[in-house]
């Protein structure tokens, strides 16, 4: 998923001095959904970062992927 509105070469909108870079890794979000078999969905974001200040813009996740985080494990 690329960012919505920030792009490789913008200046950053923090420091409003630097430009933001695209970054070799992307964040990376796995949803996981129902119960038993499990369904897992994926995303790879996209991170941009400021040369000059060093802050990290990451894409947001795509509509409907949910926002609920968990650490519970399934039950067998």
């Amino acid at each position: 998923m690329v960012h919505g509105t920030l792009h490789h070469g913008d200046r950053c909108p923090d420091c409003v001095k630097g430009k933001l870079y695209g970054q070799p890794q992307p964040a990376v979000l796995v949803r996981i959904r129902g119960m038993a078999p499990l369904v897992a969905t994926r995303y790879e974001l996209e991170r941009l970062r400021c040369n000059l200040c060093g802050k990290v813009f990451t894409a947001q996740a795509p509509e409907g992927s949910g926002n609920r985080s968990t650490t519970t494990a399934p039950r067998p």
